[in-house]
């Protein structure tokens, strides 16, 4: 009986006692991603963030277009919360400007457009990339996770990736994480690849002798969803030329020149506005197969999904942030 029992408290040991390589496993890196690392690193636990891209940011990530850099991806709008306006200036040490008028601090001049940092997206991603390369957080970009093994007997789950195995006790995700279950059975996935959807952006650099007349401006022309005027949130700014980025509809694709001509009826530039260049990009986000992971017995234990859904979410993060982050000083 004896020896019995010590077979089973050694069999748990090796079982449950298993030493982990991280507490926490961050699938990529938009911004709520990248701070929800952070609070777990605050909180004493070891955290590993994995990004299958090059840069990090996810939908917030900077580009290098049409021969200008640092430029945002896409169009975004923050909105004109206090409590994010305080958390992105005290906690991340944005600069944050008026979306009415960049060149105003915003807590001089709210407006009714809200907030923005001044350097767009470049800003906002670097300085939390700053405020994680103080810490141990394991950061590896480039690297793509290939599959998630859970086991339904344990409490922890084995991360593939490109670098090698990690054996994780959490795993955060968001909607647009693409993860494949290795272990999951094939009558229930069908082998379907993940769903995913598609943004087109159309970048227009153009000449421009007068200021930026807009800034976020969403619909109101036809084949448009939504444009930035980025010019103010660029190394453009106070020069004459002026890039926009318009997120337009793929099957109501335009010449770039249409699209100024359409810009200039809308008085959104200038009548005498001229395209230097343009540059066409396609931003795909998959759509993480929640249900199967809902499925796995110990699913829920194993996986958390952020809501990144928008940039507003935010304000659900922030009260618990602002416990562990420490104000940075200006």
């Amino acid at each position: 009986m004896a020896k019995w029992l010590g077979f089973v408290l050694i069999w748990s040991r090796v079982v449950f006692c298993v030493d982990l390589d991280f507490d926490t496993a961050v699938v990529g890196t938009s911004p709520i991603s990248l701070l929800e690392a952070l609070y777990h690193h605050h909180q004493g636990k070891r955290v590993l963030i994995v990004e299958e891209a090059n840069e990090c940011g996810g939908a917030w990530k900077s580009i290098d277009i049409c021969g200008i850099s640092h430029i945002d991806l896409g169009c975004h709008y923050i909105g004109g919360s206090d409590k994010v306006f305080d958390f992105l200036r005290n906690y991340l040490g944005c600069n944050i400007v008026s979306l009415d008028d960049p060149s105003t601090p915003y807590e001089i001049k709210k407006g009714k457009d809200g907030l923005y940092p001044s350097r767009g997206c470049y800003e906002l991603i670097g300085n939390i990339l700053d405020l994680i390369a103080s810490t141990d957080i394991v950061l590896l970009v480039g690297c793509r996770l290939e599959s998630v093994y859970v086991d339904e007997k344990l409490p922890f789950a084995t991360l593939n990736t490109q670098e090698g195995q990690y054996r994780v006790s959490k795993i955060l995700i968001t909607p647009n994480s693409d993860i494949q279950l290795e272990n999951y059975p094939a009558n229930l996935t069908k082998d379907k690849a993940p769903s995913k959807t598609q943004f087109n952006h159309l970048y227009l650099l153009i000449e421009d002798p007068t200021r930026p007349k807009f800034t976020y401006h969403s619909a109101g022309v036809r084949g448009i969803s939504r444009m930035t005027n980025l010019t103010c949130f660029s190394d453009l700014k106070g020069s004459e030329r002026q890039i926009i980025v318009l997120q337009v509809s793929d099957k109501s694709m335009k010449t770039p020149e249409t699209y100024l001509e359409m810009l200039k009826m809308q008085k959104l530039v200038d009548e005498s506005a001229r395209l230097i260049s343009s540059e066409a990009i396609l931003y795909e986000q998959y759509r993480c197969n929640q249900p199967m992971i809902r499925n796995v017995k110990n699913g829920n234990a194993v996986f958390e999904v952020l809501n990144t859904s928008s940039i507003q979410s935010l304000d659900t993060y922030i009260p618990k942030w602002v416990k562990v982050f420490k104000p940075i000083d200006h």
